[in-house]
């Protein structure tokens, strides 16, 4: 028995993966903002309406060296109000680089939280080009 046996990944799909992870370590945002690595797509109908609305709603509005708070993101998906249930549908994000969860900070523009740690939060940010000034991110 397989261990993912719904889960059938060519070698090119785990290769277009690899490729996208090489553009983003290597700064190259302009590709990893056009596409999602193959092996991704079914998570977002996986997780519920709402949450997959929020993911694809922040891929499309907190581009590389942005950031967005959890009330911004809220109004964005037309959900005004909802900051909490956005910072659950980030707490559950399955794709910490290609859902972008790093990118959403409080409405004082303190760093938050991040599932992957602050510390990773703050270097992730920071290699896409965000400022800070102490742990508050710079507008």
């Amino acid at each position: 028995m397989a261990l993912f046996p719904t889960f059938r990944f060519s070698s090119s799909a785990l290769k277009e993966t690899i490729q996208w992870l090489k553009y983003y370590f290597d700064s190259n945002f302009e590709v990893t903002q056009k596409s999602v690595p193959p092996i991704c797509p079914s998570v977002f109908i996986s997780k519920g309406e709402f949450k997959g609305r929020v993911w694809k709603t922040l891929m499309r509005t907190a581009p590389p060296g942005h950031t967005v708070s959890y009330g911004e993101l809220a109004m964005a998906c037309g959900s005004a109000g909802a900051s909490r249930a956005v910072g659950t549908a980030m707490a559950t994000n399955p794709l910490l680089l290609v859902v972008p969860c790093h990118r959403v900070v409080r409405a004082n523009r303190s760093i938050g939280a991040f599932s992957g740690g602050n510390g990773i939060k703050k270097w992730l940010l920071t290699h896409e080009g965000v400022q800070f000034q102490g742990d508050m991110v710079k507008d």
